[in-house]
Formats: structure tokens, sequence, C-alpha cells
């Protein structure tokens, strides 16, 4: 963590370790002590909170914090060496979550289950993580579900899961293809939350018969060829074609959460296509943040595959022969 904009303390808090912060020792002397609680729901109370009366309250044997993560910052200061308690910003790995390929009991391979949080373990994957969010993340010795959408497993199903899940896993330049490192809020309601989600595996939310699918974007095989005879009527349809002037895209920047400077929002490298650039004769932007991505190159692998998009803007729609029914979304 940091104090006052400078780091002081690179290695990880173990839980309810109270912990020398050493950058703040004074002739030879510990200064500043820090000790982390990462929330868990059988955390007892800090013992140096309860040793200590602290006006205008004392910290007794239930102020146990549980199901919140805090640090306690103890410091000796004085006028000469800490005449004030500097702003202190603290980075964590972040959550534990639920992967159900880990679950050997829902169709996966592990020891993880849902309604354990201590089973979870850390991970970035963008579609653990939409996914997580979407059954609902449970706490407390109830198990009650603390924060998420609640649905069921009937409503994203396993083989939909595991499939985007090992899509987002797939190693592109010595990286994962798609990740979500971020803070989502209980504030938030649950269409900004999953836009965001989608957004970091650039995909578009759909409703596939009452269900939500969410896809990551990725190669795929053709499925089905569609030829004019598998219309239902050749003479029926309806032609959009593509926009002119500045509704045409040919430029895509926005902002990601750059960890060199604190996972403050910052530009990430924009993406053009200059062919278009020389033909329009000046750039025309369109604006695609990404607030729950951390990597630069991905941000800009991103901004690419939006600009794919933002150039196909032609639309026909037609009616064909039940045929197509084999076809999903992303086919």
């Amino acid at each position: 963590f940091w104090a006052d904009g400078e780091s002081v303390h690179t290695t990880p808090l173990s839980h309810g370790v109270r912990t020398e912060i050493t950058g703040f020792r004074y002739d030879g002397k510990p200064r500043m002590y820090a000790t982390f609680y990462d929330g868990r729901d059988d955390q007892i109370a800090d013992p140096y909170l309860t040793s200590q009366y602290i006006l205008p309250y004392r910290f007794r044997a239930t102020d146990r914090y549980r199901g919140c993560a805090i640090v306690i910052i103890s410091a000796i200061h004085s006028t000469e060496t800490l005449s004030s308690l500097p702003q202190f910003i603290f980075e964590l790995e972040g959550a534990y979550l639920y992967d159900r390929r880990q679950d050997s009991t829902v169709g996966g391979s592990g020891s993880q289950r849902w309604n354990d949080p201590y089973s979870w373990a850390y991970t970035d994957n963008a579609a653990v993580a939409t996914d997580h969010y979407q059954l609902g993340i449970v706490g407390g010795e109830a198990r009650d579900i603390v924060f998420g959408m609640g649905q069921t497993s009937v409503q994203v199903p396993y083989e939909e899961f595991a499939a985007n899940a090992d899509v987002c896993d797939e190693i592109v330049n010595g990286r994962s293809r798609y990740a979500i490192n971020g803070i989502i809020k209980s504030s938030e309601d649950h269409k900004s939350v999953i836009l965001k989600m989608a957004r970091a595996m650039a995909a578009q939310p759909v409703d596939t018969g009452g269900q939500l699918a969410i896809r990551p974007q990725q190669a795929r095989t053709v499925k089905l060829t569609l030829t004019d005879d598998d219309l239902v009527d050749r003479t029926a349809y309806d032609y959009m074609p593509d926009p002119g002037g500045e509704d045409i895209v040919n430029t895509v920047r926005g902002k990601f959460r750059n960890p060199e400077s604190r996972h403050n929002l910052e530009d990430y490298p924009s993406v053009k296509d200059d062919d278009l650039i020389a033909i329009d004769g000046r750039p025309f932007e369109h604006t695609h943040d990404l607030p729950l991505e951390n990597n630069g190159e991905r941000a800009q692998h991103l901004a690419n595959i939006e600009l794919q998009f933002q150039k196909r803007r032609d639309r026909l729609d037609e009616t064909v022969m039940p045929i197509a029914n084999i076809l999903d979304v992303g086919d």
C-alpha cells in the first residue's frame, strides 16, 4: 500500500498478522504497524484494538468486522517526525470467486462449492467473474446472497459458462484472452455491471429464449451456409446501407485502469484504420472506455474488435426457412 502517494509496503499483508511498516522507522525504532483482516465470517476482534482504550469508543470482543475487509493502522507520532497520519491507498489482488469448472457436483472437476466461500480461489477470468455475479455471491454463516443477481444455474447453463471461461483462459501474446480487473459496487444496477463485464470480453449481452447470454468474441467455424434458396421470399427484405459522413468510425479510443498509476483511468493507445482516415480526410473517433481492464495491450485488442464492429454498418434483414433454427447467437 501507499502513504501520501509513495509505496511503503510491497509484500502481501497476512490476515490477522500485525505487521511493522519499516519505511516509517525513526532512530531505528518501529513507528507504524498495519493489520489486515479479509472479512472472513469467523474472524475474531483485533487483540491490539481490544487492549487499548481509544476515546470516545472502546473496542470489544464483539467488534469482529465479519464480512468486512479492513486494515488497522497504529502509529506513534510526534510534531517532529509524524505530525499527522498520511493518506493511505491499499491495493488488493482481488476477490475469491467461484468457478463451476472446479466443482465436481455441477459438472466440473474439483472441490469448489458455491455455498462455501472458503473453497473459492482468486481468478481474473472474465467469464468466471461474470458467472459468479449472475449466480450471486454468498457470505456469512447463513450463506445468504450478499451481492450479485441471484440467478439459478438453470438460467446460466453449465456448458455455456464452461465454454466461455475456457475462451477467456486462452493465452494470447503471453496473457489471457479476456480478464476482469476493477471494482463493481452493490449500489450499481445489474444492467450497468453486466454491460461493463460484457465489454471486457468484447461481447454483447443477448436474450436467448429467456436466458441472458454473454459470449466472448472468438473465431468460430462455419456452422451453416445459407443461399437464396433458403429464403422464404426472395423479394422481401430490408436493407440499410452503410451510413456516410461522420457516422463512419475510423478511430477508437478510450480509458483503462492503469496499474502503473495506482489503477486510475488513463488513455490506452488509440486504434485507427489509416485507409479509412485517408478516405475520410480526418479521424472520426468513437469512445470505448474499459473500466474493468488493466492491461494496455489487451485494451488495444478490445478496441480493435470494437473498430471492426463500428466499420461494419450494413444491415440486411431477411426471413429464411426453419433450417436456420440450428443457429445460435454468435454463429
